[in-house]
């Protein structure tokens, strides 16, 4: 279901190491990045 404003309600983490380090991903075969979901 997508909203009045285009957005479907949805859920995202935050994935981490022990050293700190962040997961960041990128969308295969596209030029944009994307916030893990899962």
């Amino acid at each position: 279901m997508i909203d009045r404003d285009g957005y479907r309600p949805n859920v995202g983490i935050i994935i981490t190491n022990r050293s700190g380090r962040l997961f960041w991903a990128r969308r295969v075969g596209q030029d944009a990045w994307q916030f893990p979901q899962g």
